[in-house]
């Protein structure tokens, strides 16, 4: 979950996801969501140019893994049933990548957000933290995001296009468990729980 404190959630909050992430560093696994099996998802990186680039490329990802959808379900609906799976798995694949690019830049922003102390001193800047509004956005697109995945996954003959473990017993690194609508239900639910905890992070607008 994309949450503020992620080291004050409580253990039936990570119990779900943390016994099944394989992290090197200490407690990494559990505040930071860039660190990915012992190594780094992604680098600070400017404003500028280099930014542009990154999400220019995961755009660029996502309008090719959506012209793909929409011409294997073109095909379908002309009786081709095997398309119509190969449709809903790059449905699938398109939120799968979208939690990855959501994660890696609530990430990075974290790393530059320090917790206030005492009251804010309010500046020149009425229209507070410009970055408070970029993580809440990022924050709603994620949870959008998790909903439309929770549906492609609940629709018939998901089992036929997503691989997930027999028992969540036998769920690991790198197997998903069985009851993965489920436990985006409880990652959206806490994401909302926490929503209000960035206002501790960011200077909110003022007048």
């Amino acid at each position: 979950p994309l949450v503020a404190f992620p080291e004050e959630l409580t253990a039936d909050e990570v119990d779900y996801w943390l016994p099944h992430v394989f992290y090197g560093f200490g407690d990494e696994g559990r505040r930071n969501v860039l660190d990915i099996h012992g190594s780094r998802a992604a680098d600070n990186i400017t404003s500028g140019r280099d930014l542009r680039l990154r999400q220019g490329w995961f755009a660029s990802l996502d309008r090719a893994l959506a012209r793909a959808q929409s011409a294997f379900g073109a095909a379908a609906e002309k009786g081709a049933e095997q398309v119509g799976l190969t449709a809903r798995a790059l449905a699938i694949l398109r939120r799968i990548y979208g939690t990855i690019r959501h994660a890696m830049e609530f990430g990075l922003l974290m790393e530059k957000a320090c917790p206030r102390e005492g009251m804010w001193q309010l500046g020149g800047r009425p229209e507070g933290d410009p970055e408070r509004t970029r993580v809440y956005n990022l924050v709603r697109d994620e949870l959008d995001n998790t909903l439309e995945l929770i549906g492609l996954i609940e629709e018939d003959g998901s089992d036929r296009v997503l691989v997930t473990a027999s028992t969540p017993e036998d769920e690991d690194t790198f197997i998903l468990g069985p009851d993965l609508a489920d436990q985006l239900r409880k990652k959206r639910q806490i994401m909302l729980a926490h929503w209000r905890d960035f206002d501790s992070l960011y200077l909110p607008p003022h007048l």
